[in-house]
Parts: structure tokens; sequence; C-alpha cells
């Protein structure tokens, strides 16, 4: 038996460490890619020479030369792929909803020519090593093709199980094709078959000696570390700890000054993008509804106590402060600044013992549970054709065709308008494109000075000021009136926008929630408070995401 111990760590330590050199050298900086590639082929070169020399040699140690060699051609293609070099013509996400036949030809696009290129260096290899003594490079090339080939197509079907930190940046749009799932019925499948094969070569191991004996060992062992791969895809183990030291030499330079970054101090905040909820307008950080008429920047208002009061369960889905901080939620802030990515990012599992924060890593386990959730946002790619309102052109991977837009805030298609249309070609032709600057440092457009004195004079006002959209214009109007007006309480419809209700939060002032549409409840809020007290009702004449009307 201790005649196979020396193939047996052979294998075991040139897969272990060749698959680290690789993950390291993918992970140099990405200008990098192309002396790595270079590199990684002198190697490959110089293996196909090794083969050709051994291929009539039937010592021991050629059996090892063999295997080296075998498992050097195939890490040259691992490198092609992972440089994104060999891949294939779709580097795109796989569309939403796309399943079955479809699906399989979108992810096929993303590694066909990997794939190609693989099967085109089994041929030439079978043509060089044909009768040969010594074809221990090409088995070796063949298991690991077979082995990986089944890998591929259990994480397409689904599997528990999947370790994406191998994945480079620019191949991140591989995650979407993985599919995660309790078990699918090609895993038993690839395994006994895995396992059968492993039988039969251990089998040949033993009844063999020498050459042969050797060749055997090597290859039962490499297609047993092939069935333990599959294993890790069902089992909550990691095998991204197998290399976590070469992993870490690859990130460290990036990730040593990132720490410092990070105000340690501060309550941290999870960040999930909205779901598809009716308002979903809101800030892409934010506290719910419920939380926003409920907290202030830094202290508690005095009716939050008041802020569950009548508002529906709907409002609590916009986003979750992290459970790991809610005790702090009342005076932490949940006011977006510059930088706050950073700041909210809370500890994660590839942090802890590290002492470095893993962001791709932590973003990547957040947007895969969006994704699982069905709450992962892609946006339609619509365009709108001039005189034929509310007609549009969607484009999609599949090809562009028409929809109509029944959720456009253009109501009466003014933008479709001749003399708007003519109104904005002139003034770009006298003046340009784009503002130039802010109001405050650069002045205001004479245009906007006449927009503003027509829209004063339409609604019988001294002046009107304009701003870059219905949600600012509500967030600085409510904040401003709330935050100037001494001991001002604002009462708000629970159903108000996402605009207002920033906007009543960013005042700071009091707030009553009443019930939606419900002037009794407004008439019982408004009996409770001071009368001499300053009060703003809050509320719209139409609900635009409802289409409800005030009474």
């Amino acid at each position: 038996m201790s005649t196979f111990l020396a193939p047996i760590g052979f294998a075991i330590f040139l897969w272990w460490f060749s698959t680290g050199l690789i993950l390291l050298a993918d992970r140099l900086p990405r200008l990098s890619s192309r002396g790595t590639l270079v590199a990684a082929s002198v190697v490959a070169l110089g293996a196909l020479g090794a083969l050709w020399m051994v291929r009539f040699d039937q010592s021991v140690v050629s059996a090892f030369v063999g295997f080296t060699a075998g498992l050097v051609l195939w890490g040259w293609h691992e490198v092609s792929f992972l440089t994104g070099t060999i891949t294939g013509p779709r580097k795109s996400e796989c569309p939403q909803g796309v399943r079955g036949w479809k699906r399989f030809q979108y992810a096929s696009g993303t590694l066909i020519h990997h794939e190609i290129a693989i099967a085109l260096t089994v041929g030439a290899l079978a043509v060089m090593l044909w009768g040969a003594d010594n074809q221990v490079g090409l088995w070796t090339f063949m298991i690991l093709w077979g082995m990986r080939l089944s890998t591929k197509f259990n994480i397409f079907l689904g599997v528990p199980s999947v370790t994406e930190e191998f994945l480079p940046a620019h191949l991140n749009y591989l995650k979407s094709y993985f599919l995660r799932r309790p078990l699918n019925l090609l895993f038993p499948v690839s395994v006994s078959i895995g396992s059968a094969l492993v039988f039969w070569l251990g089998m040949q191991a033993v009844a063999g000696s020498g050459h042969e004996g050797t060749a055997f060992a090597l290859l039962a062992t490499l297609a047993a570390l092939g069935v333990i791969e599959h294993w890790f895809l069902v089992l909550p183990l990691r095998d991204a700890e197998l290399w976590r030291w070469y992993l870490t030499k690859g990130n460290a330079g990036k990730q040593q000054s990132v720490p410092a970054l990070i105000p340690q101090s501060q309550p941290s905040h999870s960040l999930h993008p909205l779901p598809s909820d009716r308002r979903q307008d809101a800030p892409f950080l934010s506290t719910s509804n419920q939380e926003n008429h409920a907290m202030s920047d830094s202290t508690q208002h005095p009716h939050a106590e008041n802020a569950n009061e009548a508002m529906p369960e709907r409002h609590n889905n916009v986003a979750r402060l992290h459970p790991e901080h809610s005790a702090s939620a009342n005076t932490a802030s949940a006011r977006v600044c510059p930088g706050a990515a950073l700041a909210a990012v809370p500890a994660s599992p590839s942090q802890r013992g590290t002492g470095a924060m893993d962001f791709e890593g932590y973003f990547k386990d957040k947007l895969d549970g969006l994704r699982e959730e069905g709450r992962y946002r892609v946006f339609a790619n619509l365009e709108r054709t001039k005189g034929d309102f509310p007609k549009a052109l969607r484009h999609t991977s599949e090809g562009s065709h028409d929809v109509t837009v029944w959720c456009s805030n253009d109501y009466l298609g003014m933008g479709q308008q001749q003399v708007v249309v003519d109104a904005m070609h002139d003034a770009i032709e006298r003046c340009g494109a784009g503002a130039g600057g802010t109001r405050n440092i650069s002045g205001t457009n004479h245009f906007h000075v006449v927009l503003e004195q027509e829209l004063a004079d339409l609604h019988g006002k001294e002046a009107a000021l304009i701003f870059t959209s219905g949600y600012v214009s509500n967030w600085a109007s409510l904040g401003t009136l709330g935050a100037t007006i001494p001991d001002c309480v604002i009462l708000s419809d629970a159903l108000n926008h996402a605009s207002m209700i920033e906007g009543i939060r960013h005042s700071r002032a009091d707030k009553v929630i009443w019930k939606h549409n419900d002037p009794e409840d407004l008439d019982r809020k408004l009996s409770q408070l001071d009368p001499s007290r300053p009060k703003l009702v809050a509320f719209e004449s139409v609900y635009s995401m409802d289409g409800d009307i005030a009474p």
C-alpha cells in the first residue's frame, strides 16, 4: 500500500497548489492578464514538449511527468477563461424569467469558446499520443474535463452551495446563470459515475505495478478529488477555505487601506435595494415609511411612539435596519451622504477573523439574496417614439418590440407636443445643452426664470420656484416649512408619497399620522393638539401610486 502513497500525495498536492497558483495569478491587477496568459502559454508549451518526450517512456517518473503536463495544459485553459480571453460570445447576465432551453442557450453562449478550445486540445493530444505507450497526460486532461463539465451542468440545474469567490469581477455576469436549489436529478448520477470511475481506476492501480500502477493511482486520486468537489456543491462546506491563503494574498494589496475608511464606532445599517413596492421611488438608503415617520437624524421625535398608528403593513417593506442594530434604530442616522456605503457596511462572515472587509463578498451575498427573493430590479430599457404617445420601443436581449407605457408621469403627453419640442430645440441652439452649474454658483438660466414667471401668473401667485423633480420639490418644501415654522406639527396621510415622508422626517418637526383619506381621523388628531400650535396638514390631491383622490 505504501507504493501508492507517493502518487496519491503528489496528485493531491499538485491539484491544490496549481489551483491556488491560478487563483493567485487571476487576482493580479487587470492590466497584467495578458502577461499572465503569456507566461501560462510558455509553461503549456513546455508541458507539450514534455509529453512528446516521454510518450514512449514507461518508467514511474514518466507517469508523474505525463500527469503534471496534463494538469498544466488544463491550467492554461483555466487561466484563459478567468482572464476573459477565451470565454464565449455572450458577456451579459441572464435575463430575468428565462427558463428551460432558452436559459441553456444563454448559459452556453457565455463559455462555448472555452469548451471548444478544450475539445480541440483533447483532439490534438489524442493525435499527438496516438499509439504511444504513455498516455497519462491525455487521460489526466480528459478526467479534468469530464468532472468540470459535470460540475457545470449541476450548477446550471441547481445545487445548494456554489462558491463564487473564484470568479473575477469581469466575469460576475456568470453568477446570474447559477441556480440554487436543494438538489437536482443529475447530481446523484454524477456522483455515482464518478465514484465508479474512482473504484475502477483504483482496482487497476492495485493490479498494476511500476509505470502502470503509478499512472492509475494518480488518475484515481484525481477522479476522487473531482467527486469530493461535487459533494462540496451540496454540503454546507466551503471549498474556498482550501485556498484561503491564495485568495488573501491576491486581495491583500486591495484591502489593506480599506478598514481605515470605515468608521467602526458608528451604527451600521443594511443596504437593501428597494423591492417592487408601491413606493418604489423612495431613496436607495432609507428606513421604511413607518420608520421615516418615526425617526429623526439623531434624536427620537416626541411623537415617535405614535409611528405605528394607522400605518398599513405594506409600509414596512421599503428597506430595513439590520437586525443586529435594531436596538439603536431610534438614535441611528438614516440620512444618506457621500460615502454612506462604506459607513453602512456591517461586519460580515468574510470579515471576521481576517481583519479586512471583503466588500465584494458582502455585496455579492446581498445581491444573491435579492435575486433569490425575486426582488432584484432590472429596469425596462425603453425608447419613446415621438408622435406615438404612449407607445415606446422596448429593447431586450432577445430583440426589440413595441409596448404601451401606462405609468408615465407625462400625463398630458406634453413631452410629445411639437410646440414643446420646438422650444427645446430653440433653447439648445441659443444656449447649448446643460445647466452649466447650480443656481447659487453659476446663476439661473434665463429660460427657467421666464418659466417661473409664467407659472406664477398661471396660478395667480407672486412668484414660483421650479425644482429638478417632483420628488425634490416635495422633500424641499415640507422639509423647509417644517424646520422653519416654530413648534410646527405636521399631520401626514398614511399613504403619502415617499418624497413627502422624507421631507417631513428631514424637517425634524413633530408629526402625527392619520388614516388614509379619513377626514374624521384627521379631525380627531387635530382635536388632540393645542389649538394655538402651528399645524401643517400634508396629503396628496391625487395619489399617483394608487389613483386615489383626496376627499
